[in-house]
């Protein structure tokens, strides 16, 4: 076989797999979500089959299922108003909301302090701002390969052993603020509002690093601990690029 013919059978291996992934993409063996308010009280796989909307206070979807539950959006679009919540966990474990957008609610997504291991992945948020559009109290939370428009902060993890992870999150008024201990801040794109506003990633908390993250035109771009360790990061645009904490090395 020549170089263009195995090119080509390279290629057509690469189609079909692509293929396969967009085939799975959907979720269907799933308990259908289809009217809101909605509560999810046990465990197993949820999910939306098509776009939904929330006129009223309150939250959309509360989760205080005992552990194990999985809310997948299946790209589907979750839309609401200033004086709701998309998404509150209370007293769940071992969660996961994953795959969709969540538009035009004051908050996102609020895990209370009786949760532990909650997972946000791959969603696209575009909140009012008003508020945190993530905001997490529990033990273990994950945020991770995330798009976050707004949000004051866009994420807040108070609980320990948090991970905010490879999240774009752009016009925050402030980026991440990490009030826990022991966590990790890693690979974010964190770009402000305005320029001279708020701060891009800061951490309260003891024993936490930060690492590879890019932090774009705030009033301060790192605001740290003491005990803050850091690494690897990049500002550009702000009026104080790193406060507190401890170097690692190779911070520009």
């Amino acid at each position: 076989m020549n170089r263009t013919n195995v090119r080509r059978a390279a290629l057509a291996v690469l189609s079909l797999t692509a293929g396969a992934a967009a085939a799975r993409a959907e979720v269907n063996d799933c308990t259908a979500i289809t009217t809101l308010p909605a509560t999810i009280s046990a465990s197993g796989v949820y999910c939306l089959k098509g776009n939904l909307s929330f006129g009223g206070a309150g939250t959309a979807i509360t989760v205080t299922a005992g552990s194990g539950a999985v809310l997948d959006l299946n790209g589907h679009v979750l839309t609401g108003n200033t004086a709701a919540t998309a998404i509150e966990v209370q007293g769940g474990r071992i969660l996961t909301v994953r795959n969709g957008t969540i538009r035009s609610f004051g908050r996102a997504a609020l895990i209370g302090s009786s949760s532990y291991n909650t997972t946000l992945e791959d969603l696209h948020i575009a909140v009012t701002g008003e508020q945190s559009a993530v905001e997490a109290e529990a033990w273990g939370t994950v945020v991770q390969r995330n798009w976050i428009e707004r949000g004051n902060p866009a994420v807040r993890t108070a609980g320990s052993s948090s991970r905010v992870s490879d999240n774009d999150i752009v016009n925050a008024m402030s980026g991440i603020d990490m009030v826990g201990s022991n966590g990790f801040v890693e690979d974010n794109r964190v770009k402000s509002l305005s320029n001279g506003a708020g701060y891009g990633i800061r951490s309260d908390g003891s024993r936490s690093f930060l690492s590879r993250n890019s932090v774009i035109s705030f009033a301060t771009c790192f605001d740290m601990s003491a005990t803050t360790r850091y690494r690897e990061n990049v500002t550009a645009g702000c009026t104080y690029t790193y406060s507190g904490g401890s170097s690692a090395g190779s911070n520009y």
